[in-house]
Parts: structure tokens; sequence; C-alpha cells
């Protein structure tokens, strides 16, 4: 018989952990109160970066003269398309975890999970609805926690320092950059400690 592994977090932790161990035969269970991928491809690292990347190729195209590219004016962004484009990616990518899990037969049980021992998760569905998970193993991959906050300046500091980079360019996405990418990313930032620390496998 397989051993069954519950695994609370199905951020990049929790679920390259729970396709390993489907992969090499253990019946494995997600817990995740979110969605899957956690804060980095949801609305930290993966958002940030598929947004960054189109500032930086605007930015290119201001030097495009200079390489013998014509074009009749400078570059302009449409923040609505940005964000769209951002949202497809992280789709695309959440639906390919979607995917692996069904592949491996990886059960996942939407709600906020609790350690209530060593082989025991107790679950808080968003409707209210309570279950237990238990489990031979248990791995914790919680990348947020409550008290894991991002100030004023914690977010004033990362803003000025892409405004360096990037010059005016940074300033047309503020909008888009603002509570949707930098203030998680900064959180994520903070979080890897922490993730580091509790991050644990636990057997009795």
């Amino acid at each position: 018989m397989s051993k069954h592994i519950a695994i609370l977090g199905a951020g990049p932790g929790g679920y390259v952990a729970a396709i390993r161990a489907a992969q090499l035969g253990a019946r494995v269970t997600v817990v995740e109160q979110e969605a899957l991928g956690g804060v980095c491809l949801n609305w930290g690292c993966i958002p940030s970066k598929a947004l960054l990347s189109v500032i930086e190729i605007g930015d290119k195209l201001k030097k495009a003269e200079d390489l013998g590219i014509l074009l009749p004016g400078p570059p302009r962004y449409d923040l609505a398309r940005m964000v769209a484009r951002k949202n497809k990616v992280v789709a695309s990518l959440v639906k390919g975890i979607a995917t692996l899990f069904n592949a491996w037969k990886i059960e996942v049980v939407e709600g906020r999970g609790t350690l209530v021992d060593a082989r025991t998760i107790a679950v808080t569905a968003k409707d209210g609805a309570q279950r237990q998970v238990q489990a031979a193993l248990i791995l914790e991959a919680i990348a947020a926690q409550e008290g894991l906050t991002v100030d004023d300046a914690d977010f004033e500091k990362k803003y000025d320092e892409l405004a360096a980079q990037y010059g005016q360019d940074v300033a047309a996405v503020k909008a888009a950059l603002d509570r949707d990418v930098l203030r998680p990313q900064i959180l994520e930032n903070k979080a890897i400690d922490f993730i580091t620390a509790k991050a644990h496998i636990t057997e009795k």
C-alpha cells in the first residue's frame, strides 16, 4: 500500500514536492486556501516578470533608431492589455500545474489548513465547512504567513529602485504594478527565510 503524504501549501515548494512524491508512488493530498502556484505564481514573481519584461522591450525600442530601425514614434504602453497578458501567462501556468496534478492523481483540498499534530491537518473551507486530512507524512510548505507585512517604506524603496533602473517608463505602469505586483513581490522575498525555516517533513 502506498504511503499517504499531505502537503500544506501549493506554492513552488508545495506543488513540486507533491508531483515528485506522486511520481515516487505516494498517495498525495495538497491543502491550499488560495490558488495552485501560491503567491509567487499568482501575485508575485511571475506576474512582476511578465509586466516588467514589457517595460524592458519598450526601453530597448527607445534605442531602435541607433540600430537602424525606424518607428513612427516613441513606444507607448497599453496598461489594460499588459495586465491582460500577465493574467493569461498566470492562468496558463496554473492550468499546467492542475494538469500535472490530475495526471498524477494528486488530491487538492481547498481551504485554510492548520496543523493539529504530526499526522493531521484541520481544513476550513471558504464556506466554513471543516474536515481533517490525515496522512503518514506531512510537509508544511507555507509561503506567506500573517505577520509578514509590507509597509510603505518597503514599497517606496522598491519603487525608487525600479524608477532608477527604468526611468520614467516605470511611472507609466505604476498603477498596474502597485497592489497587483510590487507589494506581493516584496512579501514573497520576505517569506523566503520563513519558508526555509518552516518547510519540513514530520514522521512519528
